[in-house]
């Protein structure tokens, strides 16, 4: 039960990571390394939501945690560090955990994921998840949202599995 669901976790993950290149540029000119405020202004604080009907998202917590929480999924839920790292990568490191059929929880470690960040010369702000497509960062267009937006989910799941 729980390898079909982390299997579908991270499926779900690896999907919104790298599909959808409709709207993908090549890396842009000039590109570097921007500060780790930069790309932190773009998170702390907001809600990365994760595409293809998936109704959830990754909460980034301007204290350095995450959780993530997918409506395919409501049992599950991840949580952990998230850190900017000197060459712009922010990178997450979620333990994951689910109903334990014994009672309370199961977990295993999600790994590190990684959002690799460049600064164009005019200072804008571009992500990419492969190192070859890459996708301007505006808060209008980003995907991510002001606040915790699944706080209540996060919460209810958290509590049913005694964590």
């Amino acid at each position: 039960m729980f390898r079909v669901k982390c299997a579908s976790a991270i499926t779900v993950l690896v999907t919104l990571c790298f599909g959808g290149s409709a709207f993908a540029d090549d890396l842009p000119a000039g590109a570097r390394a921007p500060s780790a405020g930069q790309v932190a202004s773009f998170y702390a604080g907001k809600t990365d939501l994760w595409r293809d009907n998936c109704g959830g998202g990754i909460y980034y917590s301007p204290n350095g945690t995450a959780s993530a929480w997918c409506g395919e999924n409501p049992d599950n839920v991840g949580a952990g560090p998230w850190t900017i790292k000197s060459d712009g990568r922010l990178c997450t490191d979620l333990n994951w955990f689910w109903p334990n059929p014994n009672g309370g929880a199961g977990s295993s470690s999600g790994g590190t994921s990684c959002i690799l960040h460049v600064s164009d010369p005019l200072g804008g702000l571009w992500r990419s998840w492969d190192g070859k497509e890459w996708w301007r960062m505006k808060p209008s267009t980003s995907g991510l949202k002001p606040g915790y937006v699944f706080r209540g989910e996060v919460d209810q799941t958290r509590g049913r599995l005694g964590l």
